[in-house]
């Protein structure tokens, strides 16, 4: 947890729990406090009004506590945003250029027509062969940490995929229902991406969780007016009333498509680009040659596996591809962002747990309490150690994993973990530390970690 504060963060409960570590007789103990409650805004008012503190110590606190944040203001605190820009077109590359190769060979289909949902997709990978990027599915949405999750030194191992089931490739006019029953399957079990899933996933990295980021998950609920937490880039017509979520209409308006064109032309890195009719495509904007109306973005589709990279890897889904501003508006495409892009501000991420029992639950082999962050969840992740048994570790991700239950995870109920897993035997001593992977942390320091060898022993 950053103690780098924005003005509007101030007002907030803040609990923390101090910790010695000591070294008794060659062995490491800690010693914990009580948990301690502060608000920064609190403490500085009591102070002011105290009578207690030197006139150079209220000035201080009335400047720059109390001041800031009664005069703070989200819409007008405007920052630079190039930070954030940047590091939302590196996540969305990160997606673009993981290297795996499969373990076996599977093949991945989907006929919308005749399952109902999805978008169409035949995909087969091939045992040995090297691919880059998340193949492209959209019922079991993945990101670059969780993709990872199933590598081992670069080898994506099937068997670690609930549900992906190892198999040939048939013309689908020639197999058998059991053969279409397995590529379908594996269209829905794989931990794949799409191209709003890439966008949005991208954007976690500097989102701060709002309560309707629920509605963003899928290219629809990307249209500003569907109230999902996007801005329109420029000043168009983007209203439900007048063009409902068709965005070809909001183009094909003369008077209207002028002004998107003209927005064209303010799209910076980072921001969006997005069609809907009755089905549509997002791309992410990484540059805008705006001398000669023109941008370069990346996007995840579902696109045969034909073209290789210079270094030889196989293209899964992923492409960089430069359009023009007609092309844009041609297509239907409107220009979208969202506020941390165009304020600058996005909140250090903090990320904690509480209402936890350890003691008590830990010897019964369960957990309650909560994980909650102002970034997306990811993953909440147990080891538990043991000195016979071994050091094991389990990582939860928020069920459920399907693309159309909440993207934005803000916490986890640790109750819902099952910890069955570790094979927790009675009277046994363990040690358990629990790590939190939120969206945004750096591949140097990839989990807040919030408790350490936590000695418990199993009743």
């Amino acid at each position: 947890m950053s103690t780098s504060l924005r003005p509007n963060q101030y007002n907030v409960d803040y609990h923390a729990r101090a910790y010695v570590k000591l070294n008794y007789n060659g062995e490491e103990l800690y010693v914990y406090s009580d948990i301690i409650d502060r608000n920064p805004y609190d403490v500085a008012k009591t102070a002011v009004e105290s009578g207690l503190e030197s006139d150079a110590t209220v000035t201080n606190l009335q400047t720059n506590v109390i001041n800031k944040f009664d005069n703070y203001n989200e819409e007008t605190s405007y920052l630079s945003s190039t930070s954030l820009r940047t590091r939302v077109v590196n996540a969305m590359k990160a997606q673009m250029n993981v290297v795996w190769t499969p373990s076996a060979n599977f093949w991945i289909y989907n006929d919308k027509d005749t399952y109902g949902s999805g978008v169409n997709v035949d995909l087969y990978f091939e045992k040995g062969k090297t691919y880059r990027g998340i193949p492209y599915t959209n019922m079991n949405y993945s990101q670059k940490e969780t993709f990872s999750d199933f590598l081992v030194n670069g080898t994506l191992e099937v068997e670690l995929v609930d549900g992906l089931t190892p198999g040939q490739r048939y013309p689908w006019i020639f197999a058998t229902e059991a053969q279409k029953t397995v590529a379908h399957n594996n269209y829905i079990s794989f931990p794949g991406s799409d191209c709003s899933t890439a966008v949005i996933t991208s954007w976690n990295t500097v989102i701060n969780n709002r309560v309707n980021l629920k509605n963003l998950y899928a290219t629809r609920y990307m249209i500003p007016s569907q109230n999902s937490g996007t801005l329109p880039v420029g000043d168009y017509d983007y209203s439900y009333e007048t063009y409902g979520v068709d965005t070809h209409a909001m183009c094909d308006d003369a008077n209207n498509g002028a002004k998107i064109t003209a927005a064209y032309e303010l799209l910076q890195p980072g921001d969006a680009i997005v069609t809907y009719q009755t089905s549509g495509h997002t791309r992410m904007i990484i540059s805008n040659d705006v001398a000669n109306k023109k941008v370069t973005t990346i996007e995840c589709a579902n696109w045969d596996i034909d073209t290789k990279t210079a270094e030889g890897y196989w293209i899964a889904s992923w492409k960089k591809l430069t359009y023009t501003y007609s092309e844009l508006l041609s297509t239907g495409y409107i220009p979208i962002t969202i506020p941390e892009l165009v304020t600058g501000c996005s909140d250090s991420e903090y990320t904690y747990v509480t209402d936890l029992n350890l003691e008590e639950d830990l010897a019964q082999g369960k957990l309650t309490g909560k994980a909650i962050s102002n970034r997306q969840i990811i993953s909440v992740d147990i080891t538990i150690t043991n000195v016979t048994d071994g050091t094991k570790t389990i990582k939860f991700r928020p069920p459920v994993s399907s693309k159309y239950s909440d993207v934005h995870v803000p916490s986890v109920d640790l109750s819902q973990l099952d910890l069955s897993g570790f094979g927790l035997t009675s009277g046994k001593e363990y040690t358990m530390s629990l790590n939190i992977r939120v969206a945004g942390l750096s591949e140097a320091n990839p989990t807040v970690k919030l408790i350490k060898d936590y000695q418990f022993t199993v009743k």
